[in-house]
């Protein structure tokens, strides 16, 4: 496990290879998935989530250019029959652990908001690149289907409600209203270009009070609106991988205007860029969670 002083060393380092990244011009949680996959545990098959896949990325970068996104743990790999490479440095992720709350008596504690109190724990686990281990087979990239990826996104926009107005020159979603405006599908140069701006403007979206309730003066503080940013530039990113749509460079470029906005914020809190994956991966999962439904189009 590691300690609270390791833990801050460590976040730290990750935040300052994330601003050297951003400053270049690329971010890396961006960059590695171009092709619509995400790092990935080499025996589950599980995708890493949330910071855990920026961690991922950063260090696959340095390794093979993230030719290869697959992890394990030094037992997962001996699992099979792998080996890890004498000398190699192993990566550590964190996964966050909930359980309820109780008082001396046995009792569950109850919040404020009526909801049931909960303690964190955080676990470290530690793995390995498939570069790393001996044994494992040579990586071959999964073919994606737009088509597919494209049904899967209009489903959950269809059951989510949200409200969509076509038309204009302009994407955005206006938290007074609770009103998404995006230009017509046409205007797009693809579309990828226009599913990827719909699903950053659907992850404002689950910022309203009504949903998430990520925030209260929106649009009125610049530092707050450039997280706001960064939170839906992740969630796209995190919503792109999990339906399998492939995100370009010029999705990145698209958000060049807050470059500068969240390279201050990043180098002011080391904690910030954790923060914006721990809320993007709620918004994420907010809107996936409309995938299960039956799917009806709308007439």
């Amino acid at each position: 496990m590691i300690n609270v002083n390791e833990y801050r060393e460590y976040r730290e380092d990750i935040t300052n290879r994330i601003i050297e990244a951003v400053k270049m011009g690329t971010a890396p949680w961006q960059k590695s998935w171009s092709d619509g996959w995400t790092p990935h545990n080499a025996v589950t098959g599980k995708p890493y989530m949330g910071m855990n896949a920026i961690i991922l990325s950063l260090v696959g970068e340095k390794l093979d250019g993230n030719e290869d996104p697959r992890w394990a743990t030094r037992k997962q790999a001996e699992s099979r029959g792998w080996s890890v490479r004498n000398g190699e440095k192993n990566t550590k992720i964190f996964v966050l652990l909930l359980t309820n709350k109780k008082d001396s008596s046995g009792r569950l504690v109850i919040s404020k908001n009526g909801k049931i109190a909960q303690n964190v724990t955080r676990k470290t686990f530690e793995v390995y690149h498939a570069s790393q281990i001996i044994g494992i087979k040579p990586y071959v990239k999964p073919t994606h289907k737009p088509l597919i990826s494209n049904q899967t996104i209009e489903e959950i926009i269809y059951n989510s409600s949200a409200r969509i107005f076509e038309g204009g020159n302009e994407a955005c979603y206006c938290p007074g209203s609770d009103v998404i405006y995006m230009p017509h599908k046409q205007a797009f140069l693809d579309t990828e270009g226009y599913y990827s701006t719909l699903l950053h403007e659907i992850a404002h979206w689950t910022g309203h009070r009504t949903r998430l309730d990520r925030f209260d003066e929106w649009n009125k503080d610049k530092k707050d609106y450039a997280r706001e940013e960064l939170v839906a530039e992740l969630a796209s990113t995190f919503l792109s991988a999990e339906t399998g749509l492939p995100q370009t460079q010029k999705h990145f470029e698209n958000h060049a205007a807050y470059i500068d906005s969240w390279v201050s914020i990043l180098e002011s809190n080391s904690n910030a860029i954790f923060t914006a994956a721990s809320e993007a991966k709620k918004a994420a999962d907010f809107i996936l969670s409309f995938r299960n439904e039956e799917f009806k189009k709308a007439s």
